[in-house]
């Protein structure tokens, strides 16, 4: 959805574009990943619900989503001490 509204318009809705540490492609590209991120695993719970049984792949891939997340989030803390 944010692709229709034209990328940009996302981050001002989120107030991103007021914050100066955030005007770097880096972090606004690790802030879009990690919600990427977390539609898919929306997407994968969806699937599973009501009671979000996981199969032993599905919870893999669930971590592994989720360590990816909390790599580009420990980017971001590093980069607001820097500034």
């Amino acid at each position: 959805m944010a692709e229709w509204l034209g990328g940009g318009l996302q981050t001002r809705l989120l107030g991103f574009e007021s914050s100066p540490w955030l005007h770097g492609d880096l972090m606004i590209s690790e802030i879009k990943e990690s919600i990427n991120d977390l539609i898919k695993i929306l997407s994968i719970l969806r699937k599973k619900a009501p009671f979000h049984n996981l199969d032993e792949n599905e919870k893999k891939e669930l971590i592994n989503i989720l360590e990816e997340i909390s790599k580009r989030i420990n980017k971001i803390k590093e980069e607001i001490i820097k500034k």
